[in-house]
């Protein structure tokens, strides 16, 4: 096809054109916020500087990104734009989100930023979620929580449930429990009824640093909650019930009791509820920073941007809008080194598969961010 698909190109324009908004807005609120404040002095001349500081450089990212949907508008109308979209485009506007989250960052606004640009809609309910499981399949002593099990614990067993979107909190999950099984194992345990019936775990999270214990108990999991895949000889594959799917149910408690507020977040969060630290967020760097990072034993997780935000992923097998667990590296069948990470999803057979290997430039044109936590 030599023209452009102008449908696309105005579906890009469209999401640009929101993300110019959404950026807009936040700069547009940063000043009010402070008005709230009571505080007079020089200090408060050079904070309020730096605000509007602020303020204008995310009003001149705003403008960069309403100008790049202006100039697709010009390219679906003459149809001049070849059907497939211009990498160099697509890197401009990852970069154009960079550099939205790093100066929220250094205005001390990222978490807001954050759920702004990325938090989910987070409608989910048990109803939506296959109602709740019967306790007679939970079989709560079968379930390992100690550390020796643990340390067998592999992130690519991670199946995520159908339509939940907490992908931010069990990716975050998932590379604690590989690089510190024994926190996990601190941090959930069961407690035995008179009968395995009554049976029930505490689990253990955290607000802000503070240790907050949640009562999981075998009637509370919902049938599309995350489980763990078992491989078969045959080539066939089932799923589990796990630790994963108590802590999930915690998650839940933990946020308020309703499911969609498990969606509506980040993994810089996941992190800081499941160890009461969030780490760091990493807006850039290459395969060297994340290899040495891994040596010294981080859990790495990495984001992608919403696909409403750059109109998808430019690699198909990558999941927008999508946390990844880093595994490490690899080389690919042209000799390239590779970066390895793990999806949630976890299923062999769905739309996007369970492991994916991206060459640097590949993995920088479709993740954003990544978030690392280090261990004592």
């Amino acid at each position: 096809m030599l023209g452009a698909d102008t449908d696309a190109l105005r579906a890009q324009r469209d999401r640009l054109a929101r993300a110019s908004e959404v950026i807009s807005g936040l700069a547009d609120s940063i000043p009010g916020q402070t008005l709230l404040v009571e505080w007079r002095g020089p200090d408060r001349d050079t904070f309020d500087r730096r605000v509007r500081e602020t303020s204008e450089r995310l009003r001149g990212i705003a403008g960069d990104l309403d100008a790049a949907s202006t100039d697709l508008d010009g390219h679906a109308e003459d149809q001049d734009r070849a059907s497939d979209p211009d990498p160099a485009f697509t890197h401009t506007s990852m970069d154009a989100v960079r550099d939205a989250l790093r100066t929220a960052q250094d205005s001390g606004l990222l978490d807001e930023a954050l759920r702004e640009l990325f938090g989910a809609s987070g409608d989910s309910t048990p109803g939506s979620l296959g109602g709740y499981e019967d306790p007679a399949r939970v079989r709560s002593r079968q379930i390992a929580v100690d550390e020796a099990s643990l340390e067998d614990f592999d992130p690519r067993t991670v199946v995520q449930g159908d339509s939940f979107g907490d992908c931010w909190f069990l990716a975050t999950l998932a590379a604690v429990a590989d690089q510190n099984p024994e926190l996990i194992s601190e941090n959930i345990r069961l407690v035995e009824g008179a009968t395995p019936s009554e049976d029930y775990w505490v689990v253990t999270l955290y607000d802000n640093g503070r240790p907050v214990e949640h009562i999981v108990t075998q009637d509370e999991l919902v049938r599309d909650g995350v489980r763990e895949r078992v491989d078969h000889p045959d080539g066939t594959y089932s799923e589990q019930i796990s630790w994963m799917s108590i802590y999930e149910r915690a998650a839940v408690e933990h946020v308020g009791g309703d499911y969609g507020d498990l969606e509506a977040n980040f993994a810089g969060n996941g992190f800081d509820m499941i160890t009461g630290d969030d780490g760091d967020l990493h807006l850039s760097g290459g395969f060297d920073d994340i290899r040495r990072d891994l040596d010294d034993g981080h859990s790495i997780v990495t984001s992608t941007p919403p696909g409403w935000l750059l109109g998808g992923a430019p690699d198909y097998d990558v999941v927008d809008g999508h946390v990844y667990v880093v595994e490490g590296f690899s080389t690919n069948e042209q000799g390239e080194e590779v970066i390895v990470l793990v999806n949630p999803w976890g299923k062999p057979d769905g739309s996007r598969p369970p492991v994916i290997e991206l060459t640097q430039e590949e993995y920088l044109a479709n993740f954003v961010s990544r978030n690392n936590l280090q261990h004592d």
